[in-house]
């Protein structure tokens, strides 16, 4: 979600100045990828923002967003690199794949709705499915590259087996887990459309405004993330201490202010290093529905917290998505490092990841269908 934040800052910036620029986008891959569908890039003549092949094809694509932008409509490009010898003589990749992507010039109509959708997902928090139009046949209502705001408007004259297709897809995947953006390509009632479906970032929750919180703090920002933090020390719980997030929250025990949001599917840490406080925390997150709920403490610490809580009658062990400690074991004991072991296990925890090392996997590595043939 960062990348798609730094998009929509720059973008917002370049239209206030009525600038030009380009927005690319991967609609299809086959083999070997450096990023998967959805990934994109804003590319501005001096420079871009995001990636989606690493620098690779990068400055390839500079070159075709000069051409959109001259002729006022999108393009549609396909890399293949499959051949043995493109390292010699074709991109030098190496990576034994086809890629396929759609620029976008802007101004224009179809890049104005990717950034709509974007400004209601970050900054409105609204759920959004956005279909992309990347082939069309015996249809004159679309074009290539047409972009359209499907939970908003479902009279896009599309075929009414697409929408059940898309309805049928929300249902199974996007509605019960809203936690990650989902996106699929698929050929149908002769459309060819990249159907993706973006959520709200994820909302990290800190209980705790101890300097150990500040390396956690940047590292969810890093990962595009909302922060809120809170405390019940308002010494402590301020922006002088934390003037990179403004959703700082001052509660006494037992008692949360209204503004204070913790949506279902969000995350949560607990670390006031004060042992009452900890325990009155969990005793309310524990009857939220929440994707990830982290304990700071040793297991002796966090042992009798659950036994006191069992006292009450609430039992932490029936609870799914409570880890404690919180953290993968990644070594060293450092606030920055234990900030990296909570932030990769949220991460694990939210895309449903093994958290192995890479070199185990033997198969892809990520969990990617191929689009192209």
């Amino acid at each position: 979600m960062k990348d798609l934040r730094d998009i929509l800052t720059h973008a917002q910036q370049l239209n206030r100045k009525k600038s030009s620029y380009a927005i690319a986008t991967v609609v299809g891959t086959c083999g070997s990828s450096y990023r998967g569908l959805g990934a994109r890039m804003l590319i501005k003549k001096e420079d871009n923002t995001g990636t989606i092949t690493g620098g690779c094809l990068e400055e390839d694509f500079h070159r075709f967003a000069e051409k959109a932008i001259e002729i006022g409509k999108p393009q549609l490009i396909e890399y293949d690199y499959t051949d043995d010898n493109d390292y010699l003589f074709g991109t030098g990749m190496g990576c034994s794949g086809k890629l396929q992507v759609v620029i976008t010039p802007m101004p224009s109509k179809n890049g104005q709705q990717f950034i709509k959708t974007l400004e209601n997902v970050i900054e409105k928090r609204k759920q959004t499915v956005l279909v992309t139009i990347i082939d069309q046949d015996k249809h004159s209502d679309f074009s290539v590259g047409d972009t359209l705001d499907f939970s908003s408007n479902h009279t896009n004259n599309f075929p009414k087996q697409i929408e059940s297709l898309i309805n049928d897809f929300l249902q199974k995947k996007y509605i019960k887990n809203n936690t990650s953006t989902s996106c699929f390509r698929k050929k149908f009632c002769g459309l060819d459309i990249l159907v993706e479906i973006f959520c709200p970032p994820l909302t990290l929750t800190i209980f705790g405004a101890g300097d150990d919180s500040k390396p956690l703090i940047s590292s969810g920002i890093e990962l595009g993330w909302e922060i809120q933090l809170v405390d019940h020390r308002p010494a402590l719980a301020n922006t002088s201490r934390f003037p990179n997030i403004t959703n700082i929250h001052y509660a006494t025990t037992g008692n949360w202010p209204q503004k204070l949001r913790l949506p279902q599917n969000s995350a949560a840490v607990v670390m006031s290093h004060n042992y009452l406080q900890d325990q009155v925390i969990l005793e309310k997150l524990l009857t939220l529905q929440l994707a990830y709920i982290g304990v700071i403490g040793s297991h002796l610490r966090n042992k009798k917290l659950f036994k006191d809580l069992e006292k009450k009658g609430i039992v932490p062990s029936d609870v799914e998505n409570i880890y404690s400690p919180a953290g993968l074991d990644l070594g060293g004991d450092s606030p920055n490092t234990i900030a990296l072991s909570i932030c990769a296990e949220i991460n694990k925890v939210i895309y449903k990841a093994t958290g192995e090392s890479l070199s185990l996997n033997q198969g892809p590595i990520h969990d990617r269908c191929s689009t192209l043939n």
